[in-house]
């Protein structure tokens, strides 16, 4: 048996979409979007970056605005890391309306770019263009150890991007010039060893629009612009697993269980397959009207920590919908 045959079985009952919500988003451009892990809050990353909090009655509402980029919530969801003017990196606490300082870590470098918490909590990391990961203590902001990522090359760094993490800790990957490189990662030495590449498209330097790894840690999907297709990959040993067509793929997400991949291409429709059988569950249109030409009408897709809901965002050059639309994904 093929290795990508076992993704053609087992067929399920398709999935349906309907629209639950519409946040205006006062037609500033979205970056992210990340959910509590209640999945209660909604935080559009931006400048500035919006909360929305969902009542009782499942209702969403604008609780807070944040001058800065939100780029991470610690798992206790009690404090938020909040990246100001490209150089600073803020601890704020999310209860704190007057979102003071608790700690503060200036990078002087705006090629510094931040990762996220490791799973303890206790640290986080950051990568900058010149091929430099940092490891950092999580309360103190001091610096605990640094190494250098990058394979030995003559090219610009300035597209290094799709930085990915595994859950386990053990593999790191980024997108660099046609190539995505897959490291073993060892986070207590930090010692990043380049082991293998995803693919090689050495002719398309953009040709990875967005890549994201399966919330166990044993598939990475990377969606194709130039194939046409996302392509799935086994993590452990680089084989190819499935590849689901689709003309423009832009954006992915994988469901909290793992079970479901749903990518929006560059007009705003959704696709959502089963990712064990290679089933397509649903396709609906998020954002209808016209863009721009060569530019996307999305910008982030992200699912709630339920996986019944999919929160998508408009993007800022498209013309009718800058809104933050909620879909309900249900049998």
């Amino acid at each position: 048996m093929q290795p990508h045959e076992k993704f053609l079985r087992n067929h399920r009952k398709p999935l349906v979409a309907h629209q639950v919500a519409r946040l205006e988003n006062q037609e500033d451009d979205v970056s992210a979007l990340t959910f509590s892990q209640d999945g209660t809050v909604l935080i559009a990353t931006g400048w500035p970056s919006r909360f929305w909090h969902e009542d009782q009655e499942g209702h969403w509402h604008l609780t807070r605005t944040l001058p800065g980029a939100f780029v991470a919530m610690q798992s206790d969801q009690r404090y938020l890391m909040v990246l100001k003017e490209n150089t600073t990196l803020n601890r704020i606490e999310l209860q704190d309306t007057t979102g003071a300082c608790l700690q503060t870590l200036s990078f002087f470098d705006k090629k510094t770019r931040y990762y996220g918490y490791f799973h303890d909590q206790k640290k986080f990391l950051t990568y900058d263009q010149e091929g430099w990961l940092s490891i950092w203590d999580g309360k103190t902001f001091q610096l605990e150890t640094r190494c250098y990522y990058l394979p030995d090359t003559d090219r610009p760094y300035e597209n290094i991007a799709l930085m990915r993490l595994t859950p386990d800790e053990h593999f790191l990957f980024f997108y660099y010039y046609g190539l995505i490189y897959r490291c073993r990662f060892d986070s207590d030495l930090l010692r990043v060893v380049p082991e293998g590449y995803v693919f090689q498209r050495p002719t398309f330097r953009f040709d990875a629009e967005d890549c994201q790894i399966s919330p166990l840690g044993t598939v990475i999907a990377v969606a194709h612009s130039s194939e046409s297709a996302i392509e799935l990959y086994e993590i452990s040993s680089l084989q190819k697993l499935a590849s689901f067509p689709v003309e423009s793929p832009f954006r992915l997400a994988f469901s909290p269980d793992g079970r479901l991949l749903a990518c929006v291409d560059d007009e705003s429709k959704v696709f959502i397959w089963d990712v064990s059988t290679g089933q397509l569950m649903c396709t609906f249109l998020s954002h209808p009207g016209p863009s721009m030409e060569q530019m996307p009408s999305v910008v982030c897709i992200a699912w709630s920590p339920r996986g019944d809901i999919i929160a998508i965002a408009g993007s800022l050059y498209e013309i009718k919908d800058f809104s933050i639309h909620l879909w309900k994904i249900e049998y």
